[in-house]
């Protein structure tokens, strides 16, 4: 009981992180593990690193230019946590048009970006990734999230993607007949 209750408490004060079979636990699947005695040992304690104050502002800019807000709170365990969750909505959000932007000719670059999202969502459950590498990658990662969501929007029925199908269709009705007269 007292380990149980030390782990909880380290968990709450943002000192360490919690994996059960290689997957970071929540507070809520913390609790539950820590209620089933027999799952105690399956989970492994890693301690969550010092981050030089520094450091912390290259992660929380690196957040901003991804996510286009300021982290909510200051500490790399819940700054990693909520990149994960702000990666994984514009995932599951840009998955919705992912049939319909196979039939724009940007379909490559929207799977590439999809999956660089995803890709972070996943890396960012690691906050020692956050710390280690996210601030080096933020560039790339950006690009990714802007472009995904500008494709998304037009996936979605902007104006644009409007009258993109609307001159789509007059090529494809009007241009045999230009052929037809040397045009």
């Amino acid at each position: 009981v007292a380990v149980r209750s030390a782990v909880a408490r380290l968990y709450a004060a943002n000192r360490i992180e919690v994996r059960k079979a290689g997957s970071v636990l929540d507070g809520t699947q913390l609790a539950e593990a820590l209620a089933r005695k027999r799952d105690l040992d399956k989970l492994t304690v890693k301690v969550v690193e010092e981050v030089s104050p520094e450091r912390l502002g290259q992660i929380q800019r690196a957040f901003r230019a991804f996510a286009g807000t300021n982290p909510k709170e200051t500490n790399p365990k819940s700054i990693s946590a909520e990149l994960a969750h702000v990666a994984d909505d514009l995932a599951v959000d840009a998955a919705r048009s992912e049939v319909v932007a196979r039939s724009y000719p940007f379909a490559a670059q929207f799977d590439a970006a999809l999956k660089r999202v995803r890709e972070c969502a996943e890396k960012a459950r690691d906050s020692s990734w956050v710390v280690g590498s996210f601030p080096e990658k933020a560039p790339e990662l950006a690009q990714a999230s802007e472009d995904l969501k500008k494709m998304t929007a037009f996936c979605s029925g902007s104006p644009m993607a409007t009258r993109w199908r609307e001159l789509r269709d007059f090529l494809a009705q009007r241009l045999p007949g230009l052929a037809e007269l040397d045009l």
